[in-house]
């Protein structure tokens, strides 16, 4: 499968077996960007394959690129950070790093006397927040606070 990212808010998703269509395809979003008083921006346009169970094909049955269009091994989609194997790798990875930042925001919180309770939101809003975004889908399970 051939996601190719338009824009900032469109998303084209070609099956790997239709990827000769990609020029067409962008070529049709391109005019009716312009029909709307719209542009597309190919700067901000990116193209992801996604494997089969994580499993690289045969170098052969990979689609050639689409042309301007750059391939990229991740991408964020909605806030959420997928790859070509269809992992959460990438976003936790991302996800841990920022935790950590806003952890230390939150200690230098408490050391400057902020109640309890205050920090327990600030904790809530931000670093919780970030963690359980997206999480049902990955796993079907609704999480409540």
């Amino acid at each position: 499968m051939v996601i190719t990212v338009i824009a900032d808010d469109t998303y084209l998703v070609i099956p790997a077996v239709n990827c000769s269509t990609c020029t067409a395809e962008v070529k049709h979003i391109e005019t009716w960007a312009t029909t709307n008083n719209l542009r597309l921006n190919r700067a901000k346009s990116k193209e992801i394959v996604f494997f089969a169970n994580g499993k690289r094909r045969k170098q052969a049955s990979i689609p050639p690129p689409c042309p301007t269009i750059e391939r990229v091994h991740s991408l964020r989609v909605l806030g959420i950070i997928v790859n070509t194997k269809l992992t959460a790798a990438d976003h936790v990875d991302h996800l841990l790093s920022a935790s950590a930042s806003l952890l230390y925001a939150l200690r230098v919180l408490c050391s400057s006397g902020i109640a309890a309770d205050s920090l327990n939101d600030v904790f809530r809003s931000t670093v919780l927040a970030k963690i359980l975004y997206c999480a049902p889908a990955w796993s079907g399970i609704v999480f409540c606070c």
